[in-house]
C-alpha cells in the first residue's frame, strides 16, 4: 500500500484508513507491523510523486488531507513516542556515536541503570533494567497487566499501558527493525506535518492561529523530546531534530525563549559530531533568545558574550563568529583548528575541555534516557567552561588582544572596523580601570558555595562545578522564584574563586598594556581610516604617562624606567604619538589636554639618564623615541609650536638626541622634530643656538651611495614627512636584542627579506643623512614640502653656505636629497657644485671643533627673530658662516655657478642657465677690467658658451643695458690695442702701408691700469665673439644697432687685437647692416674707410674680404645714409670698380679688384690698386689715431678731397660704361643696358641744357635753363658721372651718339624710354633750343644758325630714332610742344636735318599711329603738302646723292599723308590738283637711294643712315687704337707724368702685396688737414640741415681729377695741393644733395630690358658671374633677406634711436634703394607689371646673371627667427651690374622653388616658364 500510494498519491486522493493504521501501529505487539505502519503513515503525509511546494496538486491535497486525520487521530503523539524510542538502542549502540567518516568516542556513562520497579503479587518490588524487564516479561514473569514504577511518575500503573515498554516487549518476529529507523521514520513524519501547514501563509504572513501541528510540536510535551533526540548521537537524528525545532520555533518566540530550559544548547554543545550546520542554525536563531533569568548578570551595558545563553559556555570568539559570521562559519569553526587573532579554538578545546564539561553537567541523563525515553531534562545552570588555551588573553570586539599585538606571529593580519573596535578598547580600557577589588574573600566564597579548600589552599575545580551546579539547580530562578538572591551570591563566589588571588585586586596592568598596545596597532595600520576622528583616550592615557615627582634624583627615575610599569608607559609614550600623528586635531587635543607638559616630563627624564653611545634597546632610548616623534607629530600645528616655544629646555634636548650614536630610530625621530620645530621662527632660533648645525651636518656625509636600495623611488626618499599627517613608522618587532629597538620609517617593512647586518646599518645611516638634509633646510628655512613651511634664516644660510659652499648649501631645498648626499659622498666637480675628499675632510674638522665648543644652548628667547641683527645665534653659527676652503680660493663663483669649472666643460649644463646670464652680465658691469681681466675673460667664455648652448637666452641680452657691459669689454681690448700700438701692435691698416713722408702723431703712454697687451687683446675677442652670438638673435640686434657697438665693431674688424676679431667684427657688422646707425658710421665716422681698407689689403683672407666687401655692398643701400657712402667710396675708387664692389658678388668684385682690364665698363689695373691701397691705409691710420686722441668719433676726408687715377682723365663714366670705349664697340654686352640708356638721356638732356644755343637761339637757351618751364630736367645723381672739363656741346654729340648706338644693338629698349618720357623731353630741349619759324618762306632754305647747332641735331637724331616704334609715334604726337613745328624748323638745318626731321614725321604718320590724323591735321594747317610738293617740283641735283635720298623721304611723307584717315580727301585733293605729284604718285623710288641699303632702312637708322655728306649731328666713329699709357698716373701742379706711374704699370702689383710693389709711391693728397683734429661730431640735426634740396640745379660729378694745368669748364683746380679740390661752384653742389639724390623713375618700376644672347654666351656669363668658388649658375648665400615689394621708404618718426636722422619729406626724396622701392624681378603673380611699366621680354644678355651678395665665406644656417649676417636668403638674387654707378641700387628678387631648373642653375628659360623676366 506504501508504495502504491507513494506513486499513485494524486490518483487515489485522501486516505480513509488513516486512524486505522494509526490505532495498528499502536495496538499491534509485532515491531515489524508497526514499522511498516508508521512507513505507510509517512508516506501517506509525504507521497514521492506530486508533491509540490505551491500547494497544488492532487496529491498535495490528498496529503494535506491525510495530514489532518492523522492529527485528528493522535498521531503527534504516537510519532514521538516512537521517536523516543530511538534512546532504545543506547545513542548508536552503546554510547557511541557514528559519525560522518570517524567515529568520536563519547565520555557519557555506559552503565544502564536500574529505574524500573515492578510490583509482583507474589514478591517484593525489585529494580530492573528495561533489559531485565524484556527477559522477566519473556520467562513470563511479568504480564502486561504488572504493576510498575518509576522515578518520574507518581503512582504505579501497568506495564501494558506504558506505550513505550509495550512496544519494546513486543514480538521480534521477521528481524524487528532498529530502533534508530523507527525514530527517523517517526522524525520525518513530523517534519512533513509541520511543512504540510507552515506558520506563514503565501503573503508572507504570520497564520492566527499557528497551524495545529506546530502548536503540538511546539508544547511542552513534545518540545522536549524532540531537544532530547540530540543525545541519540545519530547523526540523522541530530539533524532531523535541529531542522524541525527551527520549524517550529523561527515564528513561536515565546516556545523559542524556554528553550534553554529542555537542555537544547548543552546537548548541541555535548553532540560529538562532524555533522553540526542544522544545530548551528538553531543555535543562532535561540542563543540570543533565552528568557533565562539567569542570563544578564553583569550590568546594563553587556557583552555579546553576556547577553548570550552561550556565553561562558564557548570562547567569545565562537560566540562572535556565530553571530557575525553566520552558522556556517561557526560550524566549520567548531570542527576545525584556528589560533588567530580573531579565533582561538582547537579539537582539544572541544573534546577536551567543552563536551566532557557538557556530560558532567548532564551527569546520568543521557543513561536514564536509555532506560526511559519519556525522561525530561530538569534545567540546571552550567558554570563557566575554562579553557587553558585562551588564559591571559583578552576579547575586545572580535580579537585577541594578545595574539593581535603578536606581530610576530601575525605581522600583517587585516583589521576591520577599525572605529568600532578602537571604541571597543576605550570602553574596555575605562572598564578595567574602573575596577574594583572584590568585596568578597575567599573564605566567605567557600562559605557560600559550601566547599573547603585542599591542602595547598585551592579549591578543586571539579568540586567547585559541582557546588555551584547543585545550587544552581536549588535556587535558579526558573525554579524557585524566591531564590535570585541567593543565586547571584552563588555567581559571585563562584566568581571570585575563579579569579583567583589577583582577580580581586582591581585594574590588572597585563590588561591596560594589551588594551594600549592594541589602539596602537590599530592608528599604526588603519591610520587613514581614524584619521577624522578625534581620539577620546587622552585623559586615560594620560594617567600611563604620568612620572615621578620632580624631585625624584636620577637614580630614582632610573628605577621608574626599569620598574613594572616601563611596559605601559612605552606603550602609551607611542599612542601618544601614533594619535598624533593620524590628525592635526588630536595633536591639538592632546597638547591641550596637557600631554605636552607630560610628555615633556617624561622626555627629560629619559634625557637625563642617556648617553651619547646609548644602546638602541634600553628602555629610555625608546620612551625618548616615541616622546620625540609624538613632539614631531605636535610641531606640524601651530598651536602646539607655541606651547613648545615655553619649554626652554625642548630644543636642546632635541639637539642633544640628534647626536646619539648607536640609537638611529632616536635621532631620525630627533631629525623629524626639528624639521617640524624650525617652522616657528624662536624653534628655529633655538634649535640653531643649542648647536643644531653641528650635531646635524655630521649624519650627511654618512651617506653611501652603493648601498642596495640607495636609489628608490622618489616617493620613498623620505617617508612620513607630511606635515599633515605626520609620519608613520614601521611596527616594533619582537626581539629588541635582535633588531635594536623599534623599527622607524627607515626599516624594512615586515616580511621583507633579511638583509646583511651591515648593509642595514648603512641604509639606516642613509636614511638618517636624508632627514638630516630636510632638518638643515628646514633650520635655514628653506623647508617646504614634503615638509613644513619654515621662516628664512639668512644666518642660518650663511652658515650653510661657508660649510657646504654656497652651491650645494642652496640644494638641501631640493625635494630629493639623494644627488645632494650622493655628490657629497663621492665628490663632484660640476660648474655648479665642487666638492672633494679634502674638502670633505676640512669640514669634519671643522664640525669637530664646532662640536667641541658648544655650549650656553640654553639661552632661550621666544621672541627673539632669527634674521633679527641683534639676535645672536650662538658662536657656531658665526663660526661656521666664517667657514672657508682651501680648494676654492681661484674659483669664480657667479649665480650659484662656478665659472671656471663651466667654462672647462662645453657639454655642461646648469639648472638655471637665465640667471647665470644675467649674473655675468652683471659681474662685467662691476668688474675692474684693469685687475680682474682674467675673471672677465673667464665670464665672457662662459656667456659665449651659455648662450650657444641655449638660444633661448639670448632674449635676457636683448635690451641695450644688458648689451653695454659686453661693449665695455671690447672697448678695453680695442683701445688699449690704440694706446700701445707703438709697442705691441702696429696701428689698424698697418699691413696696407702708408705713404711715406706722413707721419701720425705719436701715441699716449699706456694706462697703469692697462693689462699686459694679450690679456686686452683675448678679452676684446671674447667680447666680440658673445657679440657675434647676440647677432645672430633677431631681438639682440636692435640692442647692438648702436654707436658705440658700431664704432668698436669697426675698430676690431680694421685693426683687430687679434686674427680671429677681424672675421666676428664683420659677422656683428653684418648683423647691423640694415641698421641707419651702421650705415651713418660707415659714411661719417670712417667705417666705410675701415672696410674698404680690409677689402684692398691683398694679405687679408679671401673670407674676410668678401665679408668687408659685402658689408660696403650692404651700407650704400641703406635707404637712409647710404648716398653718403656711396659719396664717401666714389673719392676713393673708379666708378666702375666701386659699382662692381657694391654690385657685383663679393667673389666677383674681389677677383676685379685684382685683375686688369681695359673695357666700356671698367678700366683697371694693379697700378691703380696699389694706390689706393697706399692712400686708403693711410686715411685708416689717420681717422683711427684722430677718433683716439681726440675722443670725437666724427671723421671725413677734407672737402673736395678725390683720389685721382691715371688714364680716366678724358673719359666719361655714364650708367656704368666708359661712353668713348663702348662707341668703339657697340656691340660690347652691358650688363644693364636699360640703365644706361637711361642714364645716357638724362645727361645728354643735362648737357644740352648747359650747352650754349647758337646765335640767336641763346636767349632763348637762357631762359629756358634748369627747372623753367620746358627745360630738360636736370640730371639725376648717380645716374652717370660726368667730368667737369668736358665741352657741354661735345658732350651731347658724345652721348647721343652712344644713345643711337645702343638703341642700335638693344631696340626693344626704346619703347621702354618712350614710356619713361623721353619723347617729350627730348621735345621740349629741342623746343629750347629752337626759335620760333616766324614768316620764313622757304622752310627747306639753308640756315646757318640751325646748321650750325649740332646739339638740336643731336637731339633730333635720337628723337628720329625713338619715334621708330608705334609707342614713340603716339607719343611725338601727344607731347605738350608740338611736334610739327619742331619738325618744320629742322629743315633749315642741311640735308641731314631735312632727312631727320622728315623721316621723323614719316614715322609719326604711321598707320598703326592713333595720333596720326591730328599730325595729318597739323601738317595741313601749316601747308605742308604744298611745301613738300614744292620742294619736289625742284630742279633734282643728280650729283648730290643726298639730296636724292631726301627726295625719297619727301615723296614718302605725301604719300603717308594721304592714307585713309579723317583727312584723307583734304590731302588727296591737295595732291590731285599737284602736277609734280602726279609724276612721282604711281612710281617706286628705290633706285635713287645707294645700293645694299636694305638693312640700314630696316634699322633704327633709317634714311638718316644713307647720308654721305658731313655729319653735323654725330661724332664720326671713334679710333679703336685704346689710349695711350692708361697706367700711367699723374701727380703734381705740373702735369708731369710720374714715372713711378709708369712703373707700377710695367711692373703689375701682385695680390697681397700692397704699395711695396712700387719703389717710389706717388705722393696723393691726403684729404686729412689740421682741421681735422678739432673737428665736433655732426648731431642728427645738423645731418639734416645739411641735405641740399632736390630744386638746387646739381652738376656732373667726377671721381677722376682732371690733369693739374687743364682748365676745367665749370671750376678750376687749386692749385699747390697733392690731389684735386672741385672748384666750389660745383663741388658745394656736389656735396649738398647726396642725401637727397633722387633715383630714376623708371629704373625701379619695371624689369629690366635684356639682350638677346646666344647658349654658348649665356653659359659663359653664367660661369663668370658665379665667381671662382661658384660653380656656373650656382648662388651663395645673401645676408639681405629678400625685400616685398609692398615695402615703402622708411619715414623719419621710424628711424633708429641712435644716429643721424632726416625729415620725412627729405626721406622720401632721397635715393630709393631696393629696401624702399617696389621689388623689381620674381613675384608670386609674376613679374612686377603697372599701366606705366609694362612687361619687357624676358631675355637677359650674356653679361646679365643674378648674383648674390655674400658676407661670410660660409653660408650658415639661421635659426628661425634670428636675422643673421650669415642667413642665406632663399631664391634671392642681387642683380647688378659691375659698370653700375654710384646710384645704382642693388637689385633683388624673390625667387620660388619652381623657378630653379633639376641642377638648382637659374636659366632663362625656368623664367620665361614662370611667366617672368629675368633681372638687368
Amino acid at each position: 500500500m506504501a508504495a502504491a500510494y507513494a506513486v499513485h498519491a494524486g490518483a487515489v486522493g485522501p486516505f480513509d484508513g488513516v486512524e486505522h493504521v494509526a490505532r495498528a501501529a499502536d495496538a499491534t505487539a509485532s515491531k515489524a507491523l508497526r514499522a511498516a505502519c508508521l512507513a505507510f503513515l509517512a508516506t501517506l503525509v509525504a507521497p514521492a510523486a506530486g508533491v509540490g511546494e505551491d500547494g497544488t496538486g492532487a496529491a498535495r491535497q490528498a496529503a494535506t488531507a491525510n495530514a489532518d486525520a492523522l492529527l485528528r487521530a493522535g498521531g503527534v503523539g504516537l510519532l514521538v513516542d516512537a521517536l523516543v524510542a530511538g534512546h532504545e538502542d543506547g545513542g548508536g549502540g552503546g554510547g557511541v556515536a557514528a559519525l560522518h567518516g570517524n567515529l568520536i568516542a563519547s565520555t557519557s556513562a555506559t552503565q544502564p541503570l536500574r529505574l524500573w520497579r515492578v510490583h509482583l503479587p507474589d514478591g517484593p518490588e525489585r529494580a530492573c533494567t528495561r533489559q531485565e524487564l524484556r527477559q522477566a516479561f519473556a520467562r513470563g514473569e511479568v504480564i502486561l497487566d504488572t504493576l510498575l514504577s518509576c522515578p518520574d511518575w507518581r503512582s504505579p500503573t501497568s506495564l501494558g499501558s506504558v506505550r513505550e515498554l509495550r512496544w519494546a516487549l513486543g514480538s521480534n518476529a521477521g528481524g524487528p527493525p532498529p530502533a534508530a529507523a523507527i525514530a527517523a521514520a517517526a522524525l520525518s513524519t513530523l517534519g512533513a506535518l509541520s511543512a504540510l501547514r507552515p506558520a506563514l501563509d503565501a503573503a508572507g504572513e504570520r497564520v492566527v492561529p499557528a497551524p495545529a501541528a506546530l502548536r503540538a510540536l511546539g508544547s511542552g510535551e513534545t518540545l522536549p523530546h524532540l531537544a532530547q533526540a540530540l543525545l541519540t548521537n545519530d547523526p540523522a537524528l541530530v539533524s532531523g531534530a535541529c531542522t524541525l525545532m527551527l520549524r517550529t520555533l523561527c515564528h513561536d518566540e515565546a516556545a523559542l525563549g524556554q528553550l534553554y530550559r529542555t537542555g537544547a544548547f548543552f546537548f548541541a554543545l555535548a553532540y560529538c559530531g562532524s555533522n553540526q550546520l542544522e544545530a548551528a542554525h538553531l543555535l543562532k536563531l535561540a542563543h540570543l533568545a533565552q528568557h533565562s533569568k539567569g542570563v544578564g548578570f553583569g550590568g546594563p551595558v553587556q557583552s555579546l558574550a553576556q547577553r548570550s545563553f552561550l556565553g561562558g559556555l564557548i570562547p567569545d570568539s565562537l560566540i562572535y563568529c556565530l553571530e557575525e559570521r553566520g552558522p556556517e562559519a561557526f560550524a566549520a569553526a567548531l570542527v576545525e583548528d584556528n589560533d588567530t587573532p580573531e579565533l582561538i579554538w582547537t579539537h582539544a578545546m572541544r573534546l577536551q575541555r567543552l563536551v566532557p564539561q557538557m556530560l558532567r553537567h548532564l551527569g546520568d541523563f543521557p543513561a536514564r534516557l536509555r532506560e526511559h525515553g519519556h525522561s525530561l531534562y530538569e534545567y540546571t545552570p552550567c558554570p563557566p567552561v575554562g579553557y587553558p588555551e585562551i588564559e591571559g588573553e583578552l576579547w575586545c570586539h572580535r580579537y585577541y588582544l594578545r595574539h593581535l599585538v603578536d606581530e610576530v606571529r601575525f605581522p600583517d593580519w587585516q583589521i576591520t572596523d577599525a572605529v568600532p573596535f578602537l571604541q571597543s578598547l576605550l570602553d574596555a580600557w575605562r572598564v578595567e580601570l574602573a575596577r574594583q577589588p572584590l568585596s568578597m574573600t575567599e573564605s566567605d566564597a567557600c562559605a557560600v558555595l559550601q566547599v573547603q579548600p585542599d591542602g595547598t589552599g585551592h579549591v578543586p575545580e571539579d568540586s567547585l562545578k559541582a557546588a555551584y551546579r547543585r545550587l544552581a539547580r536549588a535556587f535558579h530562578p526558573d525554579k524557585n522564584p524566591d531564590g535570585r538572591d541567593r543565586f547571584e551570591a552563588v555567581q559571585r563566589a563562584y566568581a571570585r574563586l575563579q579569579a583567583g588571588a589577583a582577580g580581586g585586586q582591581g585594574p590588572q596592568p597585563w590588561r591596560l598594556l594589551l588594551l594600549i598596545q592594541a589602539q596602537c596597532l590599530v592608528f599604526r595600520r588603519c591610520t587613514a581610516e581614524l584619521a577624522p576622528y578625534k581620539y577620546a583616550g587622552y585623559a586615560l592615557l594620560l594617567r600611563a604617562l604620568t612620572p615621578p615627582e620632580p624631585g625624584a634624583d636620577a637614580s630614582e627615575a632610573q628605577q621608574l624606567l626599569g620598574g613594572e610599569a616601563l611596559p605601559l608607559v612605552r606603550a602609551a609614550a607611542e599612542l601618544a604619538w601614533l594619535t598624533c600623528a593620524a590628525s592635526g586635531p588630536n595633536a591639538e587635543e592632546l597638547c591641550r589636554s596637557g600631554g605636552l607638559e607630560a610628555l615633556g616630563a617624561l622626555f627629560e627624564r629619559c634625557v637625563a639618564v642617556t648617553h651619547a653611545d646609548a644602546s638602541p634597546v634600553r628602555p629610555e632610548v625608546a620612551i625618548l623615541t616615541h616622546c620625540l616623534h609624538a613632539f614631531a607629530a605636535m610641531a606640524c600645528h601651530p598651536a602646539p609650536r607655541s606651547a613648545m616655544e615655553r619649554r626652554p629646555g625642548l630644543a636642546r634636548d632635541v639637539v642633544r638626541c640628534a647626536g646619539l650614536e648607536r640609537a638611529h630610530d632616536a635621532v631620525d625621530a630627533a631629525l623629524r622634530c626639528a624639521v617640524h620645530m624650525a617652522a616657528s621662527p624662536a624653534l628655529q632660533a633655538a634649535l640653531l643656538r643649542a648647536g643644531a648645525l653641528g650635531r646635524v651636518t655630521p649624519l650627511i656625509l654618512r651617506y653611501d651611495a652603493t648601498v642596495p636600495g640607495a636609489d628608490s623611488p622618489a616617493a620613498e626618499v623620505v617617508p612620513g614627512m607630511s606635515p599633515g599627517d605626520g609620519y608613520r613608522p614601521g611596527p616594533p618587532v619582537a626581539d629588541e636584542a635582535v633588531n635594536h629597538g623599534f623599527k622607524s620609517s627607515g626599516s624594512d617593512g615586515p616580511g621583507a627579506p633579511a638583509r646583511d647586518p651591515g648593509t642595514a646599518e648603512s641604509a639606516r645611516l642613509n636614511a638618517s643623512a636624508m632627514l638630516a638634509v630636510r632638518t638643515l633646510a628646514g633650520l635655514a628655512g628653506w623647508a617646504g614640502p614634503p615638509g613644513p613651511e619654515a621662516p628664512a634664516s639668512a644666518a642660518a644660510r650663511a652658515a650653510l653656505a661657508g660649510l657646504l659652499t654656497p652651491t650645494l648649501a642652496a640644494r638641501v631645498a631640493e625635494a630629493d636629497p639623494r644627488p645632494l648626499l650622493r655628490d657629497l659622498a663621492a665628490g663632484v666637480c660640476t660648474p655648479e657644485a665642487v666638492w672633494s675628499a679634502e674638502m670633505r675632510a676640512e669640514l669634519e674638522t671643522a664640525l669637530e671643533g664646532m662640536r667641541a665648543g658648544e655650549g650656553g644652548g640654553d639661552a632661550f628667547d621666544p621672541g627673539g627673530a632669527p634674521d633679527d641683527p641683534g639676535a645672536s645665534l650662538g658662536p657656531q653659527v658665526a663660526a661656521a658662516a666664517g667657514h672657508t676652503y682651501a680648494a676654492l680660493d681661484r674659483q669664480l663663483l657667479v649665480a650659484g655657478v662656478f665659472v671656471r669649472v663651466y667654462v672647462a666643460a662645453p657639454g655642461s649644463r646648469v639648472s638655471d642657465p637665465a640667471a647665470l646670464c644675467r649674473g655675468l652680465v652683471t659681474h662685467l658691469a662691476r668688474a675692474d677690467l684693469g685687475q680682474m681681466a682674467e675673471d672677465a675673460l673667464l665670464c665672457l667664455r662662459a656667456l659665449r658658451q651659455l648662450l650657444e648652448g641655449a638660444a633661448r637666452l639670448l632674449g635676457v641680452l636683448s635690451t641695450r643695458a644688458a648689451v653695454e657691459p659686453l661693449l665695455r669689454c671690447l672697448a678695453f681690448g680695442v683701445d688699449a690695442g690704440v694706446e700701445g700700438e707703438g709697442h705691441a701692435r702696429g696701428a689698424p691698416g698697418a699691413s696696407i702701408g702708408a705713404p711715406s713722408g706722413v707721419a701720425g702723431p705719436p701715441g699716449p703712454a699706456p694706462h697703469p691700469s692697462l693689462p699686459d697687451p694679450p690679456a686686452a687683446a683675448a678679452l676684446a675677442e671674447a667680447a666680440l665673439g658673445v657679440l657675434a652670438t647676440l647677432a645672430s638673435h633677431a631681438g639682440c640686434v636692435d640692442a647692438l644697432a648702436s654707436d658705440r657697438a658700431t664704432q668698436l665693431a669697426l675698430w676690431a674688424a680694421a685693426a683687430p687685437p687679434t686674427p680671429a676679431c677681424r672675421d666676428t667684427a664683420l659677422r656683428v657688422l653684418g648683423a647691423l647692416a640694415s641698421a641707419p646707425v651702421a650705415a651713418w658710421a660707415a659714411a661719417t665716422r670712417g667705417g666705410a674707410l675701415f672696410l674698404l681698407s680690409i677689402v684692398l689689403d691683398g694679405g687679408a683672407e679671401a673670407g674676410k674680404r668678401r665679408s668687408a666687401a659685402a658689408l660696403l655692398a650692404a651700407f650704400s643701400t641703406q635707404p637712409t645714409h647710404g648716398a653718403r657712402v656711396r659719396l664717401l667710396l666714389g673719392r676713393l675708387l673708379p666708378q666702375a670698380i666701386l659699382a662692381s664692389l657694391l654690385g657685383d658678388p663679393a667673389e666677383q668684385a674681389l677677383a676685379t679688384l685684382e685683375s686688369s682690364c681695359e673695357t666700356p665698363a671698367c678700366i683697371w689695373n694693379p697700378a691703380m690698386l696699389a694706390s689706393a691701397r697706399s692712400e686708403v691705409g693711410h686715411l685708416v691710420r689717420a681717422a683711427r689715431r684722430a677718433q683716439a686722441l681726440t675722443g670725437t668719433l666724427d671723421w671725413a676726408p677734407e672737402e673736395g678731397y678725390a683720389v685721382g687715377y691715371p688714364g680716366l682723365e678724358d673719359e666719361v663714366f655714364i650708367g656704368g660704361v666708359y661712353v668713348r670705349l663702348y662707341l668703339k664697340d657697340p656691340q660690347y654686352p652691358l650688363r644693364s643696358p636699360k640703365d644706361f640708356l637711361q642714364a645716357l638721356l638724362d645727361q645728354m638732356l643735362a648737357a644740352a641744357t648747359r650747352a650754349p644755343a647758337q646765335g640767336a637761339c641763346a636767349a632763348n637757351a637762357l631762359a629756358s635753363g634748369p627747372g623753367a618751364p620746358g627745360a630738360a630736367p636736370a640730371p639725376t645723381p648717380g645716374a652717370g658721372a660726368l667730368r667737369p672739363a668736358t665741352d657741354p656741346a661735345d658732350l651731347t654729340l658724345l652721348l647721343g651718339a652712344a644713345a643711337c648706338a645702343a638703341l642700335d644693338v638693344y631696340p626693344h629698349l626704346g619703347d621702354g624710354l618712350v614710356q619713361q618720357g623721353a619723347v617729350d623731353k627730348l621735345a621740349r630741349a629741342l623746343d629750347a633750343r629752337t626759335p620760333a619759324l616766324g614768316a620764313r618762306p622757304d622752310l627747306f632754305a639753308f640756315d646757318p644758325v640751325r646748321g650750325a647747332d649740332a646739339v638740336s641735331g643731336a637731339i633730333l637724331r635720337l628723337l628720329h630714332r625713338l619715334v621708330a616704334g608705334t609707342a614713340g609715334a603716339e607719343a611725338l604726337a601727344r607731347t605738350p610742344v608740338p611736334a610739327l613745328p619742331l619738325l618744320l624748323s629742322a629743315l633749315g638745318g642741311g640735308v641731314e636735318g631735312q632727312v631727320l626731321a622728315l623721316e621723323t614725321l614719316l614715322r609719326a604718320l604711321s598707320p598703326s599711329s592713333r595720333s596720326r590724323d591730328s599730325l595729318v591735321g597739323a601738317a595741313l594747317a601749316r601747308d605742308l603738302p604744298q611745301t613738300l610738293l614744292a620742294r619736289l617740283g625742284e630742279a633734282p641735283q643728280p650729283a648730290d646723292q643726298d639730296a636724292q635720298v631726301a627726295r625719297v623721304v619727301i615723296i614718302d611723307v605725301l604719300h603717308a599723308l594721304a592714307r585713309p584717315g579723317q583727312h584723307e580727301a583734304t590731302v588727296a585733293a591737295v595732291l590731285d590738283a599737284s602736277e609734280v605729284w602726279s609724276m612721282y604718285a604711281h612710281q617706286q623710288h628705290d633706285l635713287f637711294l645707294p645700293s645694299n641699303t636694305s638693312r640700314l632702312l630696316q634699322g633704327g637708322g633709317g634714311a638718316a643712315a644713307l647720308l654721305q655728306g658731313a655729319r653735323t649731328f654725330a661724332l664720326p666713329a671713334p679710333s679703336a687704337t685704346p689710349p695711350a699709357n692708361r697706367a700711367g698716373m699723374r701727380r703734381g701742379g705740373d702735369g708731369e707724368e710720374s714715372a713711378s706711374g709708369v712703373q707700377a704699370m710695367q711692373s703689375p702689383v701682385q695680390p697681397g702685396a700692397g704699395v711695396e710693389a712700387s719703389e717710389n709711391p706717388p705722393q696723393v693728397h691726403s684729404g686729412f688737414s689740421d682741421a681735422a683734429h678739432t673737428t665736433t661730431k655732426e648731431s642728427p640735426e645738423r645731418a639734416q640741415d645739411s641735405a641740399p634740396s632736390t630744386s638746387d640745379p646739381v652738376p656732373s660729378l667726377s671721381v677722376s681729377a682732371p690733369p693739374f694745368g687743364v682748365p676745367a669748364t665749370t671750376g678750376a683746380a687749386e692749385p699747390g695741393v697733392h690731389g684735386t679740390r672741385l672748384a666750389a661752384s660745383d663741388d658745394a653742389s656736389a656735396a649738398k644733395q647726396v642725401d637727397s639724390a633722387t633715383s630714376k623713375d623708371s629704373a625701379a618700376g619695371h624689369l629690366q630690358d635684356q639682350q638677346k644672347a646666344s647658349p654658348q654666351e649665356a653659359e659663359a656669363s653664367q660661369e663668370e658671374a658665379a665667381g671662382p668658388e661658384q660653380p656656373a649658375g650656382k648662388q651663395a648665400p645673401s645676408p639681405v633677406a629678400p625685400w616685398s615689394r609692398d615695402m615703402e621708404p622708411l619715414p623719419a618718426s621710424l628711424s633708429p634711436t641712435e644716429g643721424p636722422q632726416v625729415a620725412a619729406e627729405e626721406v622720401l626724396q632721397t635715393t630709393t634703394t631696393p629696401a624702399a622701392r617696389p621689388l623689381v624681378g620674381i613675384t608670386e603673380g609674376g613679374p612686377a607689371a603697372s599701366p606705366s611699366h609694362p612687361k619687357e621680354p624676358a631675355e637677359t644678355p650674356p653679361g646679365d646673371r643674378p648674383a648674390p651678395l655674400a658676407i661670410n665665406q660660409e653660408p650658415q644656417e639661421a635659426s628661425q627667427g634670428m636675422a643673421s649676417p650669415s642667413t642665406p636668403v632663399a631664391a634671392a638674387q642681387v642683380q647688378e651690374s659691375p659698370t653700375a654707378d654710384l646710384s645704382t641700387p642693388l637689385r633683388r628678387s624673390r625667387l620660388t622653388s619652381h623657378d630653379r631648373s633639376e641642377s638648382g642653375d637659374m636659366s632663362r628659360a625656368s623664367l620665361r616658364s614662370a611667366g617672368a623676366s629675368p633681372l638687368g
